[in-house]
């Protein structure tokens, strides 16, 4: 398996991309799974984006440079590159809101329950 690297020099880690959605949008469930069938092949590390503490947020990145590839579980205003998880219920329109108004930043895809 081939991986695209990250070359958004604001990052730490080359391999490094988020999930992000609403709460019980499957983030946590996702990247369980990912690391699961991606573990035989790649060293994975993860972890929950830190909203009130950048500095740890940095130190936890710093500690993880050795991983072959870094998940995130980030919210919607986060900089990293970013998959969003959409589920049904009542925040579907919501989150599709924050898309089509731009609120959320450096999407590189979209995952849904929804076409």
């Amino acid at each position: 398996m081939r991986l695209k690297k990250n070359t958004n020099d604001t990052f730490f880690h080359p391999y490094e991309v988020s999930f992000c959605g609403y709460p019980k949008s499957g983030k946590t469930t996702l990247i369980n799974n990912l690391s699961e069938k991606l573990n035989s092949e790649f060293d994975i590390g993860n972890f929950k984006d830190i909203k009130d503490s950048e500095l740890l947020q940095i130190d936890i990145q710093m500690e993880m440079t050795d991983k072959d590839i870094l998940f995130i579980e980030s919210d919607h205003n986060s900089l990293f590159p970013k998959f969003v998880l959409i589920s049904k219920g009542e925040n579907y329109d919501k989150i599709i809101d924050h898309i089509d108004k731009e609120e959320i930043t450096n999407i590189i895809g979209i995952i849904s329950e929804e076409p």
